[in-house]
Protein backbone atom coordinates (compact mmCIF):
# COMPACT_ATOMS: atom_id res chain seq x y z
CA UNK A 1 0.00 0.00 0.00
CA UNK A 2 1.12 3.45 -0.93
CA UNK A 3 0.44 6.29 1.45
CA UNK A 4 1.53 10.01 1.30
CA UNK A 5 0.25 13.30 2.54
CA UNK A 6 0.59 16.33 0.92
CA UNK A 7 -0.76 20.30 1.39
CA UNK A 8 -3.80 20.36 -0.58
CA UNK A 9 -2.34 22.27 -3.39
CA UNK A 10 -2.91 21.66 -7.27
CA UNK A 11 0.74 21.72 -7.65
CA UNK A 12 1.11 18.35 -5.64
CA UNK A 13 -0.70 16.55 -8.26
CA UNK A 14 2.19 15.32 -10.30
CA UNK A 15 3.85 14.41 -7.05
CA UNK A 16 0.99 11.90 -6.49
CA UNK A 17 0.20 10.55 -9.94
CA UNK A 18 4.04 9.74 -10.14
CA UNK A 19 4.01 7.60 -7.24
CA UNK A 20 0.67 5.93 -8.02
CA UNK A 21 2.46 5.25 -11.45
CA UNK A 22 5.21 3.71 -9.74
CA UNK A 23 2.99 1.56 -7.38
CA UNK A 24 0.82 0.28 -10.30
CA UNK A 25 3.83 -0.31 -12.41
CA UNK A 26 4.86 -3.59 -9.56
CA UNK A 27 1.64 -5.46 -10.99
CA UNK A 28 1.98 -5.31 -14.48
CA UNK A 29 -1.00 -2.14 -14.62
CA UNK A 30 -1.73 -1.51 -18.74
CA UNK A 31 -0.86 1.95 -19.63
CA UNK A 32 -4.70 2.50 -20.35
CA UNK A 33 -5.56 1.59 -16.67
CA UNK A 34 -2.65 3.80 -15.48
CA UNK A 35 -4.23 6.91 -17.44
CA UNK A 36 -7.45 6.42 -16.34
CA UNK A 37 -6.31 6.36 -12.52
CA UNK A 38 -4.00 9.61 -13.42
CA UNK A 39 -7.24 11.16 -14.38
CA UNK A 40 -9.35 10.43 -11.81
CA UNK A 41 -6.23 11.47 -8.97
CA UNK A 42 -6.38 14.30 -10.85
CA UNK A 43 -9.96 15.09 -10.45
CA UNK A 44 -10.41 14.45 -7.46
CA UNK A 45 -7.16 16.05 -5.69
CA UNK A 46 -8.15 19.03 -7.71
CA UNK A 47 -11.64 19.45 -6.43
CA UNK A 48 -10.32 18.54 -3.25
CA UNK A 49 -7.71 21.66 -2.97
CA UNK A 50 -10.00 24.00 -5.16
CA UNK A 51 -13.04 23.40 -2.74
CA UNK A 52 -12.81 21.58 0.54
CA UNK A 53 -9.56 23.62 1.46
CA UNK A 54 -10.00 26.83 -0.25
CA UNK A 55 -10.17 29.34 2.61
CA UNK A 56 -7.59 27.15 4.25
CA UNK A 57 -4.18 25.43 4.00
CA UNK A 58 -4.87 21.97 4.56
CA UNK A 59 -3.53 18.46 3.64
CA UNK A 60 -4.32 15.51 1.84
CA UNK A 61 -3.61 12.22 2.64
CA UNK A 62 -3.67 9.40 -0.65
CA UNK A 63 -3.62 5.96 0.01
CA UNK A 64 -3.75 3.51 -2.86
CA UNK A 65 -3.83 -0.11 -2.83
CA UNK A 66 -3.06 -2.87 -5.43
CA UNK A 67 -4.32 -6.40 -5.45
CA UNK A 68 -2.54 -9.09 -7.44
CA UNK A 69 -5.85 -10.69 -8.81
CA UNK A 70 -8.26 -7.80 -9.00
CA UNK A 71 -12.00 -8.91 -10.05
CA UNK A 72 -12.73 -7.99 -13.23
CA UNK A 73 -16.49 -6.72 -14.13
Amino acid sequence: MLEITVDASVDQVRQITDLADLQLAEPGCSARTKMQIDIAIDEIFSNISQYACQQENGTVTFRLETMDNPLRI
